[in-house]
């Protein structure tokens, strides 16, 4: 009899957490659903961690409650973990996917900033946020090379201290 009220008030305590955990989960999802592409890998690793932990702590509760065999919980960690892992591993994914782009899109405004006009810049398409940054540089590119053709002279002599540099 000594042991109900503290069954009880752990039940009650994991059940408040797994809610919590639940609603973080539900905010993360949302967010995945609103940002775009660098955001979104980050979000989903931390979804694969509240999901790891969401399931974990359900488990807990039931087994807590009496719906669950002791030892249970043990039994169908893996499953949590897989979970948690696979969404871990589409968060990462999915920062290497922006990662690649960056690092080409960053070279490509190098070589303009030594003078070299005659590039075409790549993401330019993309609807995300490496298409927007892509779009910026390339505005810039067209005004760089409309002000070099109105002023040849000092075009030139741009182009000489971007090489200095």
């Amino acid at each position: 009899m000594d042991n109900t009220p503290l069954d009880v008030s752990a039940i009650i305590l994991n059940i408040i957490a797994t809610m919590i955990s639940f609603s973080v989960i539900v905010l993360m999802i949302i967010l995945i659903m609103r940002t775009k592409l660098l955001r979104r890998g980050l979000t989903f690793i931390s979804v694969g961690f509240g999901v790891a932990v969401f399931l974990h702590l359900l488990a807990d509760s039931l087994e807590l409650a009496g719906y669950l065999g002791k030892g249970t919980l043990m039994d169908i960690m893996p499953i949590f973990i897989a979970v948690g892992s696979i969404l871990i591993f589409i968060g990462c994914y999915n920062l290497l996917k922006i990662t690649r782009p960056i690092n080409k899109l960053t070279e490509e405004v190098q070589s303009i900033s030594t003078g070299k006009l005659d590039i075409e810049l790549s993401g330019i398409d993309r609807k995300d946020e490496l298409g927007e940054l892509a779009k910026a540089f390339n505005r810039i590119l067209v005004s760089l090379k409309l002000a070099m053709r109105e002023q040849p002279v000092a075009g030139s002599e741009i182009s000489e201290k971007t090489k200095e540099i």
